[in-house]
């Protein structure tokens, strides 16, 4: 890959691809990513029917190069068709993933959002539903996004409370239901104090309430303050501020270290039969 490299930047592509197509040959082991070099090599030599054949053989390491060769070929509807096909084979997100950027390119995000869909409720990296959420705002459309959201399985938003509220408190800003985003907000925090102060400072400022934003941010211990807190200030043309905002590195060791005690304390306040030590309760018996 290194040779190849070199030849490619040298300008002796033909070379560069000859000991890649060469070494493919050979059957010897191979890096985990020379599939995908070898896939995007050929792509910027305009090597497509090579590249189609090798996307027929190693469709998870060449299909979505294909695809992108073929769209920037100026065959979209082919590229569509492939990454299409490749999906009722294989199904594999990857695939869904480039459908996806393809039909964004080609400004029909509805379609695209509901390529991803089958992945909405995944419980790993290849989730799209925040992509497909950020898709939908950047259209001028939180408030599909937020249908999107309510949509969500039973079970998918029990075994993700937070990450679902967070995301539609983020959602409800964007579609400019402040007043509802903070209500929900406080709420939460009233339960669980601490843990939703960044969300509520973000609905705070859209909500033209900066200032308080600010000192909410300033007092709290959540672990995302010392990101929120500068970026907000320089949202705000105010970077000394923002410079002075950011801890030293004593300073978050021992916001962490309070955050972890107060946290327990919380665990311990919940359920004192699950303390560290000894038991804080008589037992029944």
């Amino acid at each position: 890959m290194l040779i190849s490299r070199v030849l490619e930047r040298a300008g002796r592509a033909d070379e560069a691809v000859e000991v890649l197509r060469a070494e493919r040959a050979s059957g010897r082991r191979h890096p985990v990513n020379f599939p995908e070099y070898y896939a995007e090599l050929l792509a910027r030599q305009g090597l497509i029917e090579e590249l189609g054949a090798l996307a027929a053989e190693d469709h998870r390491s060449a299909l979505d190069v294909y695809a992108k060769a073929l769209e920037d070929a100026g065959r979209a509807s082919e590229a569509e068709t492939v990454l299409r096909e490749g999906i009722e084979a294989h199904d594999h997100p990857k695939d869904r993933a480039a459908l996806m950027r393809l039909l964004v390119r080609r400004g029909r995000v509805d379609e695209a959002v509901e390529t991803g869909r089958p992945t909405y409720e995944y419980y790993d990296c290849w989730n799209f539903l925040h992509w497909a959420l950020e898709l939908l705002v950047d259209d001028g459309r939180p408030d599909r996004a937020l249908e999107l959201l309510d949509g969500l399985t039973d079970a998918y938003v029990e075994e993700h409370p937070d990450q679902v509220r967070h995301l539609r408190l983020w959602l409800l800003g964007e579609a400019g239901r402040c007043a509802e985003g903070i209500s929900e907000a406080t709420a939460l925090n009233k339960r669980e104090p601490g843990e939703w102060d960044t969300a509520l400072a973000r609905l705070l400022e859209r909500d033209g309430r900066l200032e308080e934003a600010l000192a909410l941010l300033r007092s709290s211990t959540h672990y995302l303050v010392h990101h929120d807190l500068p970026d907000m200030l320089i949202r705000h043309d105010r970077p000394a501020e923002a410079l002075d905002s950011i801890p030293t590195i004593a300073e978050a060791r021992a916001t962490v270290e309070r955050r972890e005690r107060e946290a327990a304390e919380r665990r311990k306040q919940a359920d004192p039969w699950s303390a560290e030590g000894e038991f804080t309760l008589e037992p029944p018996f």
